[in-house]
């Protein structure tokens, strides 16, 4: 069963500019003052497509064999198939339990990366990250961006946006799905002939599979328990 849920996550953008880095080489030669306007032309353009692409190291919990990792590594295989020659981000894997620990030590050396996330589960963090003003305003940018704004959900862009107008967190552009896996064995046994379509539908299932003798919901409590938050 599907149940849509808004999922309310900060993604920070570091205070760190982005810089090729490519440099062509500076070895000259005599007969370089030589070379017909035409070959220093040539030699331009070579040199200029063969500037390396500008790298953007994102360390990211979203990753590994899991359903989600799957996802959000082959959106970043699109960004980067898409912008190919341009941009390239790199993906660092980081079990999610050790994730914000490791953004934590980056930023006390002074080596946050461009991309990062931070969550709900540790708001003094993200409070500590904010006062020290370790992000990029994104306000002026979105507003840049017109299109770019109207697929921006509103509810989301009033959440992430500061009483001051800043906005240090990019705003959804979709609602995220929590999904639910139920065994069809168990609701035939106890009745339930129907998927729950909304929320008091899902209670009374969950009473009626109560009622036949088995434990309706088995909560996550491993890592940081994220699905069992969600309810």
């Amino acid at each position: 069963m599907k149940i849509m849920k808004q999922i309310l996550v900060f993604t920070l953008v570091a205070v760190i500019a982005f810089a090729s880095v490519g440099c062509s080489s500076k070895e000259t030669n005599e007969t370089d003052t030589k070379t017909p306007a035409t070959t220093k032309e040539n030699k331009e353009v070579k040199e200029t497509a063969e500037a390396e692409e500008v790298l953007i190291k994102f360390p990211h919990y979203r990753t590994g064999p899991s359903g989600e990792g799957v996802t959000f590594g082959a959106q970043v295989e699109r960004f980067n198939e898409k912008f190919k020659g341009t941009y390239r981000i790199e993906l660092e894997e980081i079990p999610g339990e050790q994730y914000n620990d490791k953004i934590k030590l980056l930023y006390q050396s002074g080596k946050l990366p461009a991309l990062f996330e931070t969550n709900n589960s540790d708001p003094e963090w993200t409070k500590t990250l904010m006062d020290n003003n370790a992000w990029l305003d994104l306000a002026p940018y979105i507003e840049a961006d017109p299109e770019f704004k109207a697929v921006m959900m509103e509810d989301s862009l009033a959440f992430n946006t500061r009483e001051d107008g800043a906005i240090p967190s990019l705003p959804y552009a979709y609602v995220k799905y929590a999904y639910m896996f139920y065994n069809k064995e168990i609701f035939t046994n106890a009745g339930v002939n129907e998927v729950p379509a909304d929320w008091d539908a899902f209670i009374a299932a969950c009473e009626q599979i109560k009622a036949s003798g088995v434990t309706p919901i088995s909560f996550m409590t491993g890592e940081n328990a994220w699905t069992t938050m969600l309810m």
